[in-house]
């Protein structure tokens, strides 16, 4: 990306503090993480988008996009298949916090593709709260500085100064990946997967994935299964 530069948990902990906010560690579920960041996590949107984009199935290669929805179907299959393998959730879940007229919000990146876990995987995970609203405080979390961010995975992060968040377009903001998750992005793909949808009279009640379910409506919610 123009502009983006990479650079360890140091690095981060650097560019954190250039842009004014200030960094906490910890760990949650995915579930209670949800509680605070709103509807990431809801499975409701791409349900629609998949409703809207496959009429039956779509096959996804590693050469092209076949539909736009596919990429983040490509996204929840490869890291289901790497936490049914054994993997778990190891990388930290950025929150950005801030007050927008005076309203609180909370942006998730990365990480949104695991919040759509948060009904089926119940393990504690990392999480880095960035906050630019000088709260001095998030939870029960402890500050993330030099002294003990090597205490955590160090990772190869691609960074963005000045961006802006969906909730605010300020150029504010410090835009945080993490290079590790691209093996689980589109187009990471070691052979084609086939996505198949299935409806019963209303909505949609599963879509598979090579023929093994990849989200299930269960008692009223759509979950990803494990």
């Amino acid at each position: 990306m123009e502009h983006s530069y990479t650079g360890d948990n140091l690095k981060l902990i650097e560019a954190i503090e250039k842009h004014g906010a200030t960094a906490y560690v910890g760990q949650s579920t995915l579930k209670e993480l949800s509680s605070y960041v709103t509807d990431y996590g809801d499975l409701l949107n791409l349900i629609t988008d998949i409703d809207q984009q496959i009429d039956k199935s779509i096959e996804q290669t590693n050469n092209s996009l076949a539909l736009p929805v596919c990429e983040k179907l490509v996204n929840i299959f490869k890291l289901q298949q790497d936490i049914l393998s054994g993997n778990d959730l190891k990388d930290f879940i950025i929150v950005h916090f801030n007050f927008v007229n005076k309203l609180p919000i909370f942006d998730v990146h990365p990480g949104r593709t695991r919040m759509l876990f948060k009904d089926t995987y119940h393990k504690p995970i990392n999480v880095l709260f960035i906050d630019y609203a000088g709260l001095g405080s998030f939870k029960n979390f402890l500050p993330f500085n030099k002294e003990n961010c090597f205490d955590y995975i160090d990772h190869d992060y691609n960074l963005v100064d000045n961006w802006t968040l969906p909730q605010d377009l300020t150029k504010k903001y410090l835009l945080t990946m993490s290079n590790d998750n691209e093996n689980w992005h589109w187009p990471m793909l070691n052979e084609s997967v086939t996505f198949e949808v299935f409806r019963n009279d209303w909505t949609i009640s599963k879509v598979t994935a090579n023929g093994e379910s990849l989200i299930e409506l269960k008692d009223g919610n759509w979950i990803i299964p494990l």
